[in-house]
């Protein structure tokens, strides 16, 4: 069990604002398999508790990770290293149980956060939480597991917030038991869960309705669109974590924007504002130190943007027709120029007309890290940049392989899957740098296309 000294939520809200009653379970059309103890004394004395995970385990210990196999499929990591986190350790009896199950790869990492520091809560630890995390470090060091576990030995509502988000494979959650800290906890874990990811929680209806139970039905309530629950048992929760879906079809270039830019550190250059980039742009570099300049020939689009200017964002209108002719194309180039916009690591095409984008990314080419270059597949269709080399029709859509080996030194055209295409062809977005060494484009473009693959169902 752990302590979380944070949050000014009133219990009693709770169930309020999440449309649940103290006495109403969010999982009550799922069968119960073990009645619940009704307090944390007569828990700790039960003949149910497992037998030790080794002989020479040291403290007390409740159930572990093979209470999970009915929901999270053990064979799905036989092979893999995962990234794990447990909110409330106690003597460590079941990090060092999944660290011999679902992270049993070597390379798997198994971070744990308690504070094992005395607090009222909880009397029966009351003078002995030294000795309790003496003996984790004992049994961690026995189990010879010490190189796969990091201990973060602090309060689970900072420490969580350390780790960036979609990072963990599986999280439990197992802290302080009052349902405003298990809330906060499920709250702060589930942005730093992987999509597809397993979160677990631990006592659901430990010490009646209103506790445990409680905070974790707000959880479920609030979060219900974003999870599957996958089933409770012996007092354990399962859900798991959505994959992130494209809804509509033309913003199909998203995942490898966001895939990209999760790959890089440095400023954003967004040539045409939309509604499938600015927002998901301004969200990724919030509350660090890069910035996006965006700019947009149609005033109108310009304005529907405009508000969202700050110190991390800047919005210029480009005063040129929506015209396929050279003044246009110059016209943009010529703005760029006069901005000094040249400190850009990324640059994402996404202008109007297309005239724009060509010499936009003809000027570019050789003064950014890389090009993102959404709708590509017109330009090579038309011989205006590159040329097709074979197409691929699936139900009436074309996917087309191109050479742009004449034309910039890395590059690769990305597809979603044909069922997301939004017309007849495509659209592809073409990721490409003139100054990337060739084995580091081919990395990144190797973790943007493993990675996007989890946006499409």
């Amino acid at each position: 069990m752990e302590k979380v000294l944070s949050g000014n939520q009133n219990v009693d809200d709770l169930g309020e604002k999440t449309a649940i009653t103290s006495h109403d379970s969010y999982l009550h059309p799922i069968r119960k398999k073990e009645s619940i103890e009704s307090n944390s004394a007569s828990y700790l004395n039960s003949e149910s508790i497992p037998k030790p995970v080794s002989p020479t385990f040291v403290g007390i210990q409740h159930r572990l990770s093979d209470n999970w196999i009915s929901y999270v499929n053990i064979d799905d990591y036989k092979d893999k290293a995962i990234n794990y986190l447990e909110i409330g350790v106690l003597y460590g009896a079941n990090i060092l149980s999944v660290a011999k199950t679902y992270g049993l790869h070597n390379d798997s990492k198994m971070y744990c956060i308690d504070p094992w520091e005395d607090y009222d809560d909880y009397s029966e630890y009351k003078n002995s939480i030294s000795s309790v995390y003496d003996s984790f470090i004992y049994n961690i060091e026995n189990a010879r597991v010490q190189h796969k576990i990091i201990t973060k030995r602090g309060y689970s509502n900072v420490e969580i917030q350390k780790f960036q988000d979609n990072f963990f494979d599986i999280i439990y959650i197992d802290g302080n038991h009052e349902p405003e800290y298990v809330l906060e906890d499920a709250v702060l874990c589930f942005r730093k869960l992987k999509y597809n990811g397993v979160m677990i929680f631990n006592d659901y209806g430990w010490g009646g309705p209103d506790v445990t139970q409680r905070g974790i039905d707000a959880f479920l309530a609030g979060y219900r669109n974003r999870m599957y629950i996958l089933g409770q048992q012996e007092s354990q929760v399962f859900i798991k974590k959505k994959k992130k879906t494209i809804s509509n079809p033309y913003f199909t270039h998203q995942p490898f924007l966001i895939e990209i830019l999760k790959n890089t550190t440095g400023n954003i250059l967004e040539l045409g504002c939309g509604e499938g980039s600015t927002l998901v742009i301004r969200e990724i570099i919030k509350n660090t130190t890069r910035k996006l300049v965006s700019l947009e020939s149609d005033f109108l689009w310009f304005r529907k943007y405009a508000h969202l200017e700050d110190e991390s964002h800047q919005l210029y209108h480009v005063n040129a027709s929506n015209e396929d002719t050279i003044e246009t194309g110059n016209i943009w180039v010529d703005f760029i120029k006069s901005m000094r916009l040249n400190d850009f690591e990324v640059v994402l095409i996404d202008s109007s007309p297309r005239i724009s984008r060509k010499f936009c990314f003809d000027y570019l080419l050789n003064r950014v890290k890389i090009i993102i270059f959404h709708d590509f597949e017109y330009f090579p269709v038309n011989n205006i940049i590159g040329h097709v080399v074979s197409t691929e029709v699936y139900d009436g859509k074309v996917k087309i392989t191109c050479d742009l080996d004449n034309v910039v030194k890395n590059y690769k055209l990305l597809y979603p899957p044909f069922h997301y295409f939004g017309s007849y062809i495509g659209p592809s977005t073409l990721v490409c740098s003139n100054t990337m060494d060739n084995n580091d484009f081919k990395s990144l473009i190797g973790n943007v296309e493993r990675n996007a693959s989890a946006y499409y169902d």
